[in-house]
């Protein structure tokens, strides 16, 4: 006891009969074990409370969600119809704020917004005809944007904008019975992921139906200002539509292959491939997928190398790669069997 006096002075600390805990544990435990424990009870607590509140701010539904929790999170599908408006009057969709041209996704004109240009959609109507006024488009606007103007059919009854109506009917619709909204492009998921392709493949086509494959269109919605032109092709504006089904390049490609796809007129990629579930071989739809990504794969190259191949020879680089990894897959599978048996 005298040399642990003497070191405690030596070094300027405290003695103490016996430290309360070691590595958060109690050095010693008493005839109670529960007030010994008490207090690692109140930490795991204050931690559950904690996470708690931290679930409680999750975009997930849960097993026994509350009838309000259940409304808010049905309600996220006014969100995504109201998105964009469709046009009808056009009185009440302001041109340079709302989203009302679509091409590969909904968005507001890419043109600047000059100090005296209209604000209304409605005043690029005329009101006689109820068609597009032509002269004012051409005024205000830059090809791309009038080109998607001018594809907006109007209505002759001219009845109020429907983003409103459209949010109006669903929440009442929600509210009352609950309906169940299935996803219309289950099918082309399912198809997606038990497609037998390399996984980066399959991720790559993924991003493009969800409109999140950084093309030059879709980078000028995050402050991307420069070169709006396809780097494939050199003409038209690169987005996701443009890229994998109208470029010049891309439809060597297709050509090329060969393979059983019809023509379409094509909005939106992930409509274009649900079609093709429908109508491909499992097989086919496989080679689809595999040259979406011959397609970016040139794409890239050709932005950050300025090299592309030709895409006769993008084609056979695919193909060739899907017929390995395929192989290589069965070969797998076999093993297994071959193991568990």
């Amino acid at each position: 006891m005298g040399k642990q006096n003497y070191l405690a002075n030596l070094l300027g600390v405290q003695r103490v009969d016996k430290h309360e805990r070691y590595l958060g544990l109690p050095t010693y435990v008493g005839r109670s074990k529960t007030a010994a424990f008490n207090y690692l009870k109140e930490k795991l607590t204050k931690k559950v409370i904690s996470w708690r509140a931290t679930l409680l701010s999750g975009a997930e539904l849960g097993d026994h969600p509350s009838f309000p929790w259940r409304s808010v999170w049905e309600a996220r599908d006014v969100l995504m119809k109201g998105v964009r408006w469709q046009v009808r009057n056009g009185e009440d969709i302001d041109i340079w704020r709302d989203n009302w041209l679509f091409d590969s996704f909904p968005s507001s004109p890419c043109s600047p917004q000059p100090g005296d240009a209209p604000t209304k959609v409605s005043e690029l109507i005329l009101p006689g005809s109820r068609t597009w006024d032509e002269d004012k488009i051409a005024q205000w606007f830059a090809s791309v944007d009038r080109e998607l103007i001018l594809k907006i059919p109007l209505s002759q009854h001219a009845p109020r904008d429907s983003a409103y109506y459209m949010a109006r009917d669903i929440s009442l619709g929600l509210v009352l019975a609950f309906p169940s909204i299935p996803d219309p492009y289950t099918r082309l998921w399912a198809a997606l992921w038990k497609a037998t392709v390399p996984n980066k493949v399959a991720l790559q086509a993924w991003r493009s139906c969800v409109n999140i494959l950084p093309t030059r269109h879709c980078l000028s919605t995050k402050g991307y200002v420069g070169d709006m032109v396809c780097p494939l092709c050199g003409s038209g504006i690169e987005n996701n539509v443009h890229l994998f089904i109208h470029c010049n390049y891309a439809r060597e490609v297709w050509a090329a292959a060969n393979l059983p796809v019809p023509s379409m007129h094509v909005f939106v990629v992930k409509d274009y491939l649900l079609q093709l579930v429908g109508i491909l071989s499992t097989e086919h739809f496989g080679k689809v997928l595999i040259l979406l990504w011959a397609i970016w794969k040139n794409r890239n190259t050709q932005v950050w190398e300025g090299t592309k191949q030709h895409p006769c020879d993008a084609m056979l680089m695919a193909f060739g790669w899907l017929t390995e990894f395929q192989k290589a897959n069965s070969c797998e599978k076999q093993s297994r069997v071959q193991r568990q048996g």
